[in-house]
């Protein structure tokens, strides 16, 4: 396949991709040919396992490569921060999913131990092994003269995103991936990267051979960036329903946690907690993850810790919000001030819930009502009707829009007077117009200004 301007990649597949089937046509195996190249060592079978402690040790990785395959090792997992790490894997075996994190925390707190990783390379080598391992870029500075006086045959440098261009904090120095290739005497394999202007970098960097992420499709209204985080992930967690709308974009391998709704406390706690044992986490809302999502709740427990603002290190990707979305299924209605209030007493009490629809009402805001009502609170958009018929025209146009975007949509146009008969629950926005919003057909449009409706 190509990766930009003219350069040609091959594609991998992970196992359950790949299917054995009857076919219209038989071949010989003699006019069959899987032999492959990776950093000048040839292969018979193209099949590189995973550099996962649970997948490839020194036996595993000694036996593929006799078979004609090729297994590469962790250095920076349980083979080398225990001289003897089956009785650890045993132990992370046994464990249910409630006692896991805390003791693979227990366990990496342990450090990786040059003499473990000089030891593990010879025994594969002695066993008549290819000695291919993989390390984190810190781990690549970290190790690399041991790793290069121990005889590795390949070295994997890998992140959830590899760049020649990484920022770091002004203590910690970032890997120089050109300098460590040249002083590399083995073939040195960079990624993860996601664009060809990285690939190329990499390949000017002296890799002799470049990962590229492809991502498995596309989900509308959802923006690249997001997409790449989800599926560079190796944890992803979120309201059940959340998760099943992005279930296309996650990837075997990865952690993948369905919650309940109202647990979102716990979601972010999980979250910090994965994080802090060295996984890349993301952490699903619908919308826009920063108005009404879970950005804060995170950002709060992580604050409650003493987070230094750094470690884990957090990135916000901006999305659709719902109010957004509501909007365009109707036109234009948010063309003016506009303003968002929740309607869940939950986290707010209801007496400042009340003092803001009154002062928004009063200041003749568009307003976007969200959480309107569930099946336990049903008052809460009652008192605001009332609310508002007290300070706005029963003709001002509303629109009640369910689902949005989503297979079971309804869209309801009424006039306020009206709002409490159409139907509305906890997947619903309200967007109650101003003194100038007009309806045309199905279309609700809010003037730029007050000058006049038909006036530009």
């Amino acid at each position: 396949m190509q990766l930009g301007r003219g350069k040609t990649v091959r594609r991998a597949y992970g196992i359950d991709e790949i299917a054995l089937v009857p076919g219209p046509r038989t071949l010989d195996p003699s006019l069959a040919d899987t032999h492959w190249q990776i950093g000048g060592i040839e292969r018979e079978i193209p099949i590189i396992a995973s550099a996962m402690d649970g997948v490839v040790d020194v036996t595993m990785a000694i036996r593929l490569s006799q078979l004609g395959a090729l297994g590469v090792l962790n250095l920076e997992g349980i083979q080398t921060r225990y001289a003897d790490p089956n009785p650890i894997l045993d132990k992370i075996a046994s464990v249910g999913k409630d006692e896991f994190v805390g003791l693979m925390q227990s366990l990496y707190a342990e450090p990786t131990k040059p003499e473990l990783i000089t030891q593990r390379i010879q025994e594969i080598k002695s066993g008549g092994g290819i000695a291919a391992v993989s390390v984190t870029p810190a781990g690549a500075a970290r190790f690399g003269q041991t790793i290069a006086a121990a005889g590795a045959d390949l070295v994997f440098v890998q992140a959830t995103v590899v760049s020649t261009a990484h920022l770091s904090p002004e203590s910690i120095a970032p890997l120089d991936l050109v300098a460590f290739c040249q002083s590399m005497p083995r073939p040195v394999i960079l990624g993860n990267c996601v664009t060809y202007e990285v690939a190329l970098n990499l390949m000017k960097a002296g890799a002799a051979g470049v990962l590229v992420g492809i991502g498995p499709g596309r989900l509308d209204h959802m923006t690249p960036a997001a997409k790449q985080a989800i599926v560079r992930a190796d944890a992803v967690i979120g309201y059940g329903l959340y998760i099943d709308q992005i279930r296309a974009l996650c990837r075997p391998g990865q952690i993948v946690e369905p919650w309940p709704i109202t647990q979102e406390r716990q979601r972010a706690e999980r979250a910090i907690d994965l994080a802090r044992w060295g996984l890349s986490v993301v952490v699903v809302s619908s919308g826009d993850c920063g108005i009404y999502g879970m950005a804060g709740l995170v950002l709060e427990q992580l604050q409650a810790t003493g987070w230094d603002g750094k470690t884990p290190a957090v990135e916000v990707f901006p999305g659709i919000s719902a109010l957004q979305a509501a909007a365009a299924q109707v036109g234009a209605p948010l063309m003016h001030d506009f303003c968002a209030i929740s309607l869940s007493d939950l986290l707010t009490p209801w007496e400042m819930i009340v003092k803001r629809l009154e002062a928004a009402a009063q200041a003749d805001f568009v307003i976007a009502l969200y959480n309107p009502k569930s099946k336990t609170r049903t008052h809460q958009i009652e008192t605001a009707h009332r609310i508002l018929m007290a300070h706005r025209s029963p003709e001002t146009p509303v629109a009640v829009v369910k689902s949005v975007y989503r297979p079971d949509q309804e869209v309801h146009l009424v006039p306020l007077a009206n709002l409490l008969s159409a139907p509305i629950d906890m997947m619903t926005v309200v967007l109650i117009g101003n003194a100038s919003t007009r309806q045309h057909q199905d279309w609700l449009i809010t003037p730029r200004g007050y000058l006049g409706f038909n006036r530009p």
